[in-house]
């Protein structure tokens, strides 16, 4: 039996599947966050990830831990989520920018690796 259920109409089309349960509705809210650039939410202009404005930037130690910073506050915000590790990987073409999170759904203590990379050609972020 599902702790959580919920829907997307994200990739539902090809996969005629709309109904979300468990950790592949909590990975989905997680990337639908991801992919609201901040300032973007009316009324909410705090709310949302910060790194599609650093992609541009120089992958410096300041901008590294801007990133970690912006991803351990949209993480921590969910409570289905414990957040144990998280690594940023540059791309070498220099229009990308991976991030791996190591969580926990706090439900079953299943620990997932989640790589997200951050894209600018495809322009969302999406989980390999």
């Amino acid at each position: 039996m599902a702790t959580y259920l919920g829907f997307s109409t994200v990739n539902s089309i090809s996969q005629k599947r709309f109904r979300l349960t468990d950790f592949d509705l909590i990975k989905q809210d997680l990337l639908n966050t991801l992919n609201t650039r901040q300032g973007s939410r009316v009324m909410l202009p705090r709310e949302g990830c910060m790194i599609w404005e650093l992609l541009y930037e120089p992958l410096t130690v300041m901008v590294k831990q801007d990133i970690v910073q912006n991803l351990s506050d949209i993480v921590a915000k969910d409570s289905r989520l414990t957040l144990h590790a998280i690594n940023i990987i540059a791309a070498e073409d220099q229009n990308s920018i991976t991030a791996e999170l190591q969580v926990t759904f706090s439900k079953t203590n299943q620990l997932a690796v989640m790589r997200i990379t951050f894209d600018l050609q495809s322009a969302m972020a999406s989980v390999v």
